[in-house]
């Protein structure tokens, strides 16, 4: 080998050790950002003629596991979905209230017939009059409070859908100018572990709205599918599309007043929960908006239909047969079978809060008759003791809390699940990342090969400057 192959040679192994010690260095740097991925540098023997000619960078290399990847953001998904649900949930058991909670909706219902056998008791006490008259005022605010939570919700479910479906949209954007930028960076021989970062991050944080897997595509490029299969991104962007509604009504319904997330046309969200784009709290926000609480709101429709017809016109009442009787459905009567929304709709009539007594002699009675407490008893009697075969008023009031209460029960459980797994999978991601010990580890050992080949430099100078002496 001639001094000056040596040289050439000794000079690739320190420009090789010094970009080896460029990518600790950014591996250091980087060891607390989320989605980096570990770099390391590819050498290979470098060949001149055929002869040796030290050594080449391949270039450098980005440690990743797709596949753990990709559980971790189904995870993560699954996560923040039953976040969602909780949330929702919880908010509809502080509107209803638990069954000892004084001022929740089994309590108000139990004072109805409670307060009706008091004033039947001692029927010309007007006090006692009013206090029953109270006592159904309540019981209906207690629904129509109950009610408006169920409407909330599900208006910040459709505002949860319209933000979700932007930022997804925003993402999507994202990774495929990212996609592009890989290729043209790979084709021109340059680092593309950077924009992988990115790229990594981007997906990850969409794994809350949407789980995203990556697939593998020529030139470096991913696409993105959903947990379900369906890709919403191969090649170039195409926007998914969302039309909220301004306000959501009781009866209204998906596929009909309430759209769906589409792309191309084509509804992704169809079918239930989510549809195609499940998984995460934008199938969480469907779910809640078209399944969980529409459910919630006829459980407690049914409580108001149900209450009404016992409080009725009926016995010694001498209402009319089209008369509303003492509760209405917005001022009319209550159907047999009430458009959705009658426990937001629930009225006590005008004429009880300003005469209580007509709540004993009948609401369209001329004036006050002498004190009976028959239609007080029928009343209190239909509340507390239904006739064989109907309804039970208190299992149906415990029904919106207890759908609730399971609906609640049912995603802490998830969540917890999804916590625990999310935990498990961060630390294996967590080996594709950083460690700082390792680092030094092979830091020293760059330092060695740098000084090594510095050596050999200073050999080669040592004979060169042996030579000219000569």
């Amino acid at each position: 080998m001639s001094i000056t192959r040596a040289f050439a040679n000794a000079g690739t192994g320190m420009a090789a050790a010094a970009r080896a010690a460029q990518v600790v260095s950014d591996n250091v740097a980087n060891a607390a950002t989320p989605g980096y991925g570990r770099r390391t540098l590819g050498l290979a023997a470098a060949q001149a003629g055929g002869a040796p000619a030290g050594v080449r960078v391949t270039g450098v290399a980005r440690a990743a596991d797709a596949q753990v990847a990709t559980d971790l953001r189904l995870a993560r998904g699954s996560a923040a979905a039953e976040e969602r649900l909780l949330a929702a949930a919880e908010d509809v058991l502080a509107a209803v209230g638990a069954p000892e909670d004084p001022s929740g909706l089994e309590a108000a219902l139990a004072r109805v017939p409670s307060a009706l056998h008091d004033a039947a008791a001692d029927p010309g006490d007007a006090s006692l009059l009013a206090l029953a008259v109270d006592a159904i005022d309540a019981a209906a605010g207690a629904l129509g409070r109950a009610a408006k939570t169920v409407a909330t919700g599900r208006e910040r479910a459709e505002a949860a859908i319209a933000d979700g479906t932007r930022r997804l949209n925003s993402a999507l954007e994202e990774v495929a100018d990212l996609n592009r930028r890989v290729a043209l960076a790979g084709a021109r021989g340059q680092d593309t572990a950077a924009l992988e970062d990115r790229r990594r991050q981007v997906i990850d944080a969409a794994a809350g709205i949407v789980p995203l897997r990556a697939v593998p595509r020529e030139g470096g490029q991913v696409a993105l599918a959903t947990a379900s299969g369906h890709l919403v991104l191969d090649g170039a962007p195409r926007p998914l599309t969302f039309a909220p509604a301004a306000r959501i009504a009781p009866a209204m319904v998906a596929g009909g007043a309430l759209g769906h997330v589409l792309q191309d046309g084509r509804a992704l969200t169809g079918g239930g929960a989510g549809g195609l784009l499940a998984g995460g709290a934008l199938g969480a926000a469907f779910a809640l908006r078209d399944e969980v609480l529409p459910d919630i709101q006829a459980d407690l429709d049914a409580v108001a239909a149900d209450l009404a017809r016992r409080l009725g016109p009926g016995g010694p009442d001498p209402a009319a047969p089209g008369d509303a009787g003492p509760l209405s459905d917005a001022g009319g009567p209550v159907g047999a079978a009430p458009d959705p929304g009658l426990a937001g709709r629930l009225r006590l009539d005008p004429a009880l809060s300003a005469e209580p007594w007509r709540l004993r002699d009948g609401l369209r009675a001329a004036a006050p008759g002498p004190a009976d407490g028959a239609l007080l008893s029928a009343r209190g009697a239909a509340l507390s003791s239904p006739a064989p075969g109907a309804a039970d008023l208190a299992g149906l009031a415990r029904a919106p809390g207890a759908r609730a209460a399971h609906a609640a029960g049912l995603a802490e459980g998830r969540r917890a699940a999804a916590g625990a797994l999310e935990a498990e999978l961060a630390a294996r991601d967590r080996a594709n990342g950083v460690d700082i010990d390792s680092e030094m580890r092979d830091l020293i050992l760059i330092e060695q090969a740098y000084d090594a080949n510095a050596r050999v430099l200073q050999a080669i100078d040592a004979m060169l400057a042996r030579l000219s002496e000569i």
